[in-house]
């Protein structure tokens, strides 16, 4: 199917795709796969299409700033606190939690302080922008780094060389049912926090974020976002 139809002083036009990045892969990632299918169908309702692109935390972070990006999935509510060129859509796709992995029978305390001064190395994906704000206000820098994907972050535990890994729960744990993960000691070991997950468009297409908004509102009430997350989850176990 072409790109969706617009009209133009009596002439037809073909409306671009907009370009939007998220740091999840489809296939190979529940998340990922879920935000495909809720987003896809969110600009069919809208008449546009969308070309999806897997890329760096922190890498979106800026092509969604200068404007490369027309809009960016899942991030959290207070992504666009420090980043005042970004619109949030105001109604979140799903909710998703923060949770600390090991290998280790760790206790934690439950919530970011459950992180707080513990004698421990931990790891996040670099441009997790809401991971790395709530652990730098916890963990020493010296116990802090940020590594370039969650499988380096799986296998720096199973490594030995870090002792918690904090991404968000849906991302890991499709990945924790692959072979090379499957039979592995990685536990969860504490629950941060539950958050919804927002888009964020760039200045230049703040217009869509109201409509979008709506679109997504109707998607939970008539059971579509639901059908969606459950069809992701059966790609994914495959």
């Amino acid at each position: 199917m072409g790109a969706p139809l617009a009209f133009a002083q009596g002439r037809t036009v073909r409306k671009a795709p907009l370009l939007v990045g998220t740091r999840y892969p489809t296939p190979g990632s529940y998340t990922g796969t879920a935000l495909a299918l809720v987003y896809r169908e969110a600009f069919t309702r809208l008449g546009q299409e969308i070309q999806l692109v897997v890329l760096p935390g922190r890498r979106a972070e800026e092509m969604l700033t200068t404007g490369e990006l027309d809009a960016e999935l899942h991030r959290a509510k207070e992504y666009g606190d420090n980043r005042p060129t970004l619109r949030r859509v105001a109604s979140p796709h799903f909710t998703d939690n923060f949770v600390a992995y090991a290998t280790k029978p760790l206790v934690l305390q439950k919530g970011w302080d459950g992180l707080k001064n513990v004698p421990l190395n931990v790891d996040y994906v670099l441009g997790s922008a809401k991971t790395e704000k709530e652990l730098k206000l916890r963990v020493p820098a010296a116990q802090l780094h940020a590594v370039r994907s969650i499988e380096s972050g799986l296998q720096k535990l199973l490594a030995g060389n870090s002792d918690v890994f904090v991404q968000v729960e849906s991302a890991v744990d499709s990945l924790l049912l692959k072979p090379e993960f499957k039979a592995t000691p990685i536990r969860k070991v504490s629950v941060l926090e539950m958050a919804d997950g927002y888009a964020y468009f760039s200045a230049k297409n703040q217009a869509l974020a109201a409509p979008l908004a709506k679109v997504l509102d109707a998607m939970r009430k008539d059971g579509t976002t639901e059908s969606l997350l459950k069809q992701a989850a059966l790609e994914e176990s495959v």
